[in-house]
């Protein structure tokens, strides 16, 4: 080394200068991926070059003189591109001795992936391409999965991979990974099993909502059922399964399925939340913008299946998500101020798509960063969504199963009122006249019932004829009809009446039963009954008809002294003391 001693300063600093450039490398170079675990996020290691002009070729690339300069990636790798704008890839992989004898494979998650080619080198010279994507049948990709997987077979001197990329919308780097088969694989059947739950459990809250609609005739719950199916299909397309699974061999269906499933979620949501908050009973002038708004995305949603689905962008879809869940948002405030049963719990769940979605603009703005986690995310929310809706639904069901109940029911003894006791009664004759049956109406009157609300008052008065209501229905059959119709009167309908005999046994049966001592705080009290009975078809053929007849027979029983039965037009028959 004594020579370099006698070299001119200005040449020793020349040498100095080459040896610090064959050592360091060029600033904004990408250094080696050295590769010898199971799982790498390629982002730091990912160059990129923007194409605007579509012409550049793995030929341009490998050649020093006309490649271009690639860039790294900044912050989360997020690249906001112009609709169909190409973007090239390129990464360098070093293998360790252990990772040589695996196969590796690059995964590219995420979505709007038009025409992938991936460029990998060749052992003896050269780059292998292969050409994959959405426009092209799902058959034409590498590995057999619904997302772009590649395979890597690693080689002992760095492997400089390019990959171009026509990509619809922005792009995230944060989607692209790299590892080995047995990472893969793990992953892939984690994978599996998400998505295996995810649509179970969606397809069983379908289910019910179509198994309600179809029980209750209720078309509420057909659009609820559309909605939740309508949402689940659209989770399909952002995980690729969809286009894999349903449509493989259909691209172009798989350019417009995303339009025409998200306006189908519009409305089915929309549909769903019109019809449960009673828009129409409270709001007519709401409901009558909502019907237009529905027929407006309804001619978007013909517009697509039309093949207009172009003219349908991004930004108008995300206009069109807007309204409508300001106009979902209004019906259910407007439900809230008009007290529609379950109106607050339906627009907390009204506002969980809404902290999705703008968890996903957050996402997409490079304010948070959780990658294709948003799928994920979007998946779990829906299914709390759905559920939840299903909750809500099943319990204002119960709340209107309990009002019509109340409505149905005497609101003292729990006994059907007149009005429900008239429908049955109609069946009852029906049945009647078919099998040639004999019906029979008693008009029961109980006696000495007054003084019992003058001596211990109205609170033992009401305890009372709750008590007398359940010795009456202890006293017939389960197919008898029992219903209180006033203050202290009672009507039973009892069906099958066959013979004579029945109107005795009957008769006399309620008659016992309130002759014995009631026992109401602590007070023994001793009642009777006056029963008057009418007899189908012999003494009317309505319900009023036989209830006049067997009311004008209860006051035979009274003016003869109280506390028996007598049927109507034939006093020998009367039963007393």
């Amino acid at each position: 080394m004594i020579w370099l001693s006698h070299l001119p300063v200005r040449l020793k600093l020349k040498l100095l200068l080459a040896l610090i450039f064959c050592i360091i490398p060029a600033a904004g170079s990408a250094q080696p991926l050295e590769v010898d675990k199971n799982f790498y996020r390629l982002i730091d290691s990912l160059e990129f070059y923007i194409d605007d002009e579509q012409s550049l070729t793995i030929e341009q690339l490998i050649n020093n003189k006309t490649a271009p300069e690639f860039s790294r990636p900044k912050g989360s790798g997020r690249l906001w591109l112009a609709p169909n704008t190409v973007v090239w890839l390129k990464i360098q992989l070093k293998f360790s001795e252990a990772a040589q004898g695996q196969r590796y494979i690059i995964s590219a998650l995420g979505g709007g992936y038009q025409d992938i080619r991936i460029y990998r080198p060749l052992p003896e010279g050269g780059f292998e391409e292969f050409i994959t994507g959405d426009k092209y049948p799902a058959h034409q990709r590498e590995l057999k999965i619904p997302k772009y997987g590649f395979v890597i077979d690693p080689q002992a001197k760095p492997m400089l991979i390019y990959t171009r990329v026509l990509n619809k919308n922005n792009m995230h780097l944060m989607h692209w990974l790299l590892m080995n088969d047995e990472e893969f694989n793990n992953i892939s059947e984690r994978y599996s099993v998400i998505n295996f739950m995810v649509y179970g459990a969606l397809i069983g809250v379908v289910l019910f909502g179509v198994g309600i609609g179809l029980t209750l005739r209720n078309k509420n719950f057909l659009y609820f059922s559309f909605y939740i199916l309508a949402g689940a299909l659209l989770l399909l397309p952002f995980d690729g399964i969809g286009f894999y699974w349903l449509w493989p061999n259909n691209p172009e269906f798989n350019q417009s399925v995303v339009p025409l499933l998200t306006l189908s979620v519009f409305i089915g949501r929309l549909l769903t939340v019109y019809g449960f908050m009673e828009t129409h009973k409270h709001s007519p002038t709401l409901a009558k913008l909502t019907r237009y708004w529905l027929v407006f995305l309804g001619v978007c949603l013909f517009s697509v299946l039309c093949g207009l689905f172009q003219l349908i962008s991004l930004k108008l879809m995300a206009g069109l998500w807007l309204v409508s869940m300001l106009i979902g948002i209004a019906l259910n405030v407007t439900a809230i101020r008009h007290r529609v049963s379950l109106a607050w719990p339906f627009f907390f769940v009204l506002l969980l798509p809404i902290m999705v979605a703008m968890t996903q603009i957050a996402n997409e703005a490079g304010w948070i960063n959780i990658g294709v986690a948003v799928v994920l995310l979007n998946k779990l929310a829906f299914i709390l969504h759905a559920f939840l809706f299903s909750i809500f639904i099943a319990l204002k069901i119960k709340q209107e199963e309990r009002s019509a109940h109340v409505a149905q029911r005497d609101h003292l003894t729990g006994l059907e009122n007149l009005n429900i006791l008239t429908a049955r009664f109609k069946k009852t004759m029906a049945v009647a006249q078919r099998y040639r049956w004999q019906v029979l109406v008693m008009f029961i009157d109980l006696d000495k019932f007054k003084p019992v609300n003058d001596t211990y008052g109205h609170e033992v008065g009401d305890q009372l004829l709750k008590t007398v209501a359940d010795r009456i229905t202890g006293s017939v059959r389960n197919i008898d009809l029992v219903s209180r119709i006033g203050g202290d009167e009672f009507l039973v309908i009892q069906s099958e009446y066959k013979n004579a005999m029945d109107i005795h046994a009957t008769a006399e049966k309620i008659i016992d039963e309130l002759s014995r001592p009631f026992t109401i705080n602590n007070q023994s009290i001793t009642i009777g009954a006056s029963i008057g009975v009418a007899r189908y078809p012999h003494h009317g053929e309505t319900l009023d008809e036989l209830m006049s007849a067997a009311d004008k027979a209860m006051y035979e029983v009274k003016r003869s002294g109280s506390h028996g039965v007598a049927v109507y037009g034939e006093a020998e028959e009367w039963i007393g003391d």
